[in-house]
């Protein structure tokens, strides 16, 4: 039975990245978790999805473009494939292969201090 877990478990997750990007949404302090989002999702959804997580009032989405210069994922209607093919220097993937691709996005919540955010 375990080993047909770990099958199980292994079709999953290639089903997913065939469909979806797995982001790991990383807040100022270090805490983080992974999150699976279509890629013809609109930057707007994934907005929406990240506050299933982290409920807050206001949150801002981005990556780093360059030594602390960051690129804000705008709450809008782009397409979110269409917003990483077109941004893809900031959309490095974190783990080495043969992981999976993961993207890492940070989120400020609003409880970020300059001394942490960078």
């Amino acid at each position: 039975m375990e080993n047909m877990y770990a099958v199980k478990m292994g079709e999953y997750i290639d089903r997913i990245t065939n469909n979806q990007y797995i982001l790991e949404v990383t807040k100022c302090c270090g805490y983080g978790f992974f999150i699976a989002v279509y890629k013809n999702s609109t930057l707007d959804d994934l907005y929406r999805s990240v506050l299933h997580e982290i409920p807050s009032a206001q949150i801002e989405l981005y990556v780093y473009a360059g030594v602390n210069e960051k690129l804000v994922l705008p709450r809008d209607g782009t397409v979110l494939k269409t917003f990483i093919a077109d941004n893809g220097k900031s959309f490095v993937p974190v783990y080495p292969i043969p992981a999976k691709v993961v993207y890492k996005i940070y989120v400020d919540d609003g409880h970020c201090h300059d001394h942490v955010c960078g």
